[in-house]
């Protein structure tokens, strides 16, 4: 796999970026802050290395910028584990020195060698996505719902520039269908294509040839997964480890999955949840979701405030970090969402549930149990939806499905149907 990736960054035209020299003294104080937060000596001694080398090639006349200073490592390195660590060092030098960023722990790094799909665009692909980003905007549409978008079809340009296609005209309905199946195999979904015709629908009077595109797309059926919703006896050990003081839980864990499993927040707004957020005087929670960009207030519930009121007091490393969940490491920088996955299988392997291969122990299943405890009690739709801090009040009925209680009620009785006795054995 790293060949083939090598290969299509050096394919890509590069911009060098000329830098200033870079004094020692400069780059010493890189060194007193990795120090302080906790790096290995191990580390310390090869970041010095590398500043020697940077240094040097900068005092020659030979400095051609930290990307292809990489390139050139790439180029020679055969061992995989020796240039993830120089694409390290390199990425974190390349962060402080053009950017003036300090690094916030191990593990997040500069992100100075990803080069996305549409980075590779021709100008004409680039020109519609760029046209529909500012025609959705101007709209009123999302960014989230923009950026997926727009990432789908520059997967799909992408894909046809592969096969030699440089404009929209040359686009057929041949190559449209071979985007979306291969050998008889579908490789991309109804959502997929939803997505890319929204930017074809958006610039189709910009460009000639969006509209014969968008009639090319194949009919996909939309397909619905079945969700394996919380049992009430599942719902139940989950509570009761996160009451037991001996399940071996930490604070943390227990706070994040109280949130989650009371309030119904989305794992990115837990993680981004700061703790000028907490009214506790008021007993709320007030938040601006990172979905929607929609602000939503809850009512902080005695359940979850003592969680968190636990974790903050007793747990909480003391820090500049205004998110409310942190890092235990010396640098401690705020948690990503996929963070709190850690937290939710804590907990599930703490209860003991949901143990096999593919069982659903996401985030978003706090969301259905919280939407299908409210309908089961006669909340009505409107103040669900108001709750789960969705846009449209059409969105709860997706959790219609698993309201079992009510759906007992519209079932109808076979006793008067013939049916033989097999068909229940």
């Amino acid at each position: 796999m790293l060949p083939l990736l090598l290969v299509t960054l050096v394919s890509i035209p590069i911009q060098f970026i000329m830098v200033k020299v870079t004094s020692k003294e400069n780059f010493e104080k890189l060194i007193d802050y990795l120090q302080e937060h906790g790096y290995s000596k191990e580390y310390l001694k090869s970041m010095r290395t590398e500043m020697r080398v940077v240094v040097r090639l900068q005092e020659h006349g030979e400095w051609r910028g930290y990307r292809e200073h990489y390139l050139q490592y790439a180029g020679s390195i055969t061992s995989s584990g020796y240039l993830r660590r120089k694409k390290s060092i390199v990425g974190l030098l390349e962060q402080y020195d053009v950017r003036g960023i300090y690094p916030s722990g191990p593990g997040n790094l500069s992100l100075f060698m990803k080069v996305s799909h549409y980075d590779c665009l021709c100008e004409e692909f680039r020109s519609v996505i760029d046209t529909y980003r500012k025609v959705e905007k101007e709209r009123g549409v999302k960014e989230p719902t923009i950026s997926i978008s727009s990432l789908n079809t520059s997967v799909f340009f992408h894909s046809l520039q592969g096969h030699g296609i440089q404009s929209l005209a040359q686009i057929t309905e041949k190559e449209v269908v071979g985007f979306f199946f291969s050998g008889g195999v579908q490789k991309y979904g109804h959502s997929f294509k939803k997505n890319i015709r929204a930017v074809f629908k958006a610039t189709r009077t910009h460009f000639a040839g969006c509209a014969a595109i968008m009639d090319f797309l194949p009919p996909i059926r939309e397909q619905r997964k079945n969700i394996q919703y919380l049992t009430p006896e599942e719902a139940g050990r989950l509570k009761s480890v996160l009451d037991a003081p001996d399940s071996g839980l930490c604070l943390r864990e227990r706070a994040m999955v109280r949130l989650l499993m009371y309030t119904g927040l989305r794992a990115c707004d837990v993680a981004a949840l700061r703790l000028e957020d907490i009214d506790w005087s008021k007993d709320i929670i007030r938040i601006v979701q990172q979905k929607t960009g929609v602000a939503l207030t809850l009512p902080l519930r005695a359940v979850v405030g003592n969680a968190l009121y636990d974790y903050i007091v007793k747990e909480r490393p003391h820090c500049d970090t205004r998110e409310v969940f942190v890092s235990k490491f010396p640098h401690h920088r705020r948690l990503g969402a996929g963070s709190i996955g850690g937290a939710i299988n804590a907990v599930y392997d703490a209860a003991g549930i949901r143990m096999g291969k593919g069982e659903r122990r996401g985030s978003h299943i706090f969301r259905h149990l919280l939407a299908v405890t409210l309908l089961g009690n006669d909340v009505p739709q409107p103040v669900i939806s108001s709750t789960l801090g969705h846009t449209s009040p059409e969105s709860v009925e997706a959790y219609l499905s698993a309201d079992f209680m009510h759906l007992r009620k519209c079932g109808l009785s076979i006793e008067n149907f013939p049916v033989r006795k097999e068909v229940f054995g």
